[in-house]
């Protein structure tokens, strides 16, 4: 036993004394030593918890201050871009309409929108320029042919509705179904290259509800085409105008091209017509 003690240090008394300590704790005691031990394990919970809710407390305010009209207002709009058919005054007012934020509350979406909704634009661009501007660039449409009377064409064949007194002069007339721009788009190129050869130029080009077509050139003159669009029927037609049709043009009234052989040719009086060499060719 004096050797046991030597080792722990520990005299008979006070190793009763730990001995007696050691006694099983009561369950209060065990209830409270688990109260506590939750308790510990939460608290860190409950820090960031309060922490996020100041947080986002704080950040509500700063978002409603940062959306307000009247911080850092927008007191400049410039616009570039090459402009014919929008003025700027226009592009200003339909800014306007839409400031209803500040620098960072202004809603770039709904004004880029509201201007492409202008019929002679074909897109807008608009940033922030900091700390109280807006910058806006605007591509115009490029119309390259009129459509079925009422509108243009652009280069991607898709039609807009300006009002027709802005119409630019001198677009070729293209008239057909919907879906069937760039067809006809693409057509006109083509035939108007060919006659183009014998120094005309086709003003108009249409396509009916019975897909036949008719082309009406620069002199007047309209060609029957037909349901079907042969160019080398067209060809064989352009080497006939040009050397027996080119010194009785004036009195061409119509070329009728649906016949398997060659064409027909309506002049504009009974006189004329009794006076030229031949009316089929």
């Amino acid at each position: 036993m004096n050797k046991v003690l030597a080792m722990t240090g520990l005299s008979p008394r006070t190793r009763r004394g730990a001995v007696a300590k050691r006694r099983p704790k009561t369950k209060a005691a065990k209830a409270s030593s688990l109260r506590l031990a939750q308790l510990r394990r939460w608290l860190p919970r409950i820090g960031v918890v309060l922490l996020l809710a100041a947080l986002f407390g704080g950040g509500q305010g700063l978002w409603r201050w940062l959306q307000s009209p009247a911080t850092l207002p927008i007191r400049t709009v410039a616009v570039s871009g090459e402009l014919s058919h929008v003025p700027a005054a226009r592009i200003r007012s339909v800014v306007d309409e839409h400031l209803r934020g500040g620098f960072f509350g202004v809603d770039l979406h709904a004004i880029a929108a509201a201007l492409d909704a202008l019929p002679w634009v074909a897109q807008a661009d608009v940033r922030r320029v900091w700390p109280n501007g807006l910058a806006i660039r605007i591509e115009e449409q490029q119309p390259v042919a009129r459509w079925n009377g009422s509108g243009l064409l652009n280069k991607a064949g898709t039609a807009f509705y300006p009002p027709q007194n802005t119409f630019p002069k001198g677009l070729p007339d293209l008239s057909g179904p919907d879906g069937k721009e760039l067809d006809l788009m693409s057509r006109y190129a083509t035939v108007n290259k060919l006659f183009a050869q014998i120094g005309l130029r086709v003003v108009a080009l249409s396509e009916n509800a019975r897909r036949a077509f008719r082309l009406r050139l620069d002199n007047g003159i309209e060609v029957v085409v037909g349901r079907e669009w042969d160019m080398q029927r067209m060809a064989r037609m352009v080497a006939v105008y040009r050397h027996v049709l080119v010194n009785k043009a004036a009195d061409v009234e119509r070329i009728d091209l649906r016949y398997t052989n060659g064409f027909a040719v309506a002049w504009k009086s009974s006189a004329a017509q009794a006076a030229a060499a031949s009316g089929r060719h």
